[in-house]
């Protein structure tokens, strides 16, 4: 676990320290900086879902070196997407799961605004 901790923890870090220097000398730049991570006991619930995506691997409908031009691209722009949805299946995906939580919110409205105090602040 300690040697886990190094790589995905202080490795990242080590790495983000060599980039800002030059980010700061041409004061800009952008970290795309993800670690892996593997925690034993959830092992038995994600190594079915790692299993799957390496089945799939090599059969996905997304071209991953189009992928990595998109990455590429939105680090050169001005305002870049806070939230970068890749793939017409991933797109698929999130944009049902975001309608099926707009639909709940409708839908439940009403019970949010219940827990307020009488009295309380609005924002």
């Amino acid at each position: 676990m300690r040697r886990q901790f190094e790589v995905n923890v202080f490795g990242t870090v080590a790495t983000l320290q060599a980039a800002l220097p030059h980010m700061r000398r041409r004061r800009r730049g952008r970290s795309m900086t993800r670690a892996a991570r593997s925690i034993d006991d959830y092992d038995a619930l994600f190594t079915p879902i790692r299993e799957a995506r390496q089945k799939a691997s090599g059969n996905q409908v997304g071209n991953p070196a189009k992928a990595g031009e998109a990455v590429v691209h939105i680090t050169s722009v001005d305002q870049p997407p806070a939230h970068l949805v890749l793939g017409s299946d991933a797109l698929r995906l999130v944009t049902a799961a975001r309608m099926a939580v707009d639909e709940d919110i409708r839908a439940w409205e009403t019970l949010p605004r219940t827990t307020d105090f009488a009295e309380g602040a609005q924002l």
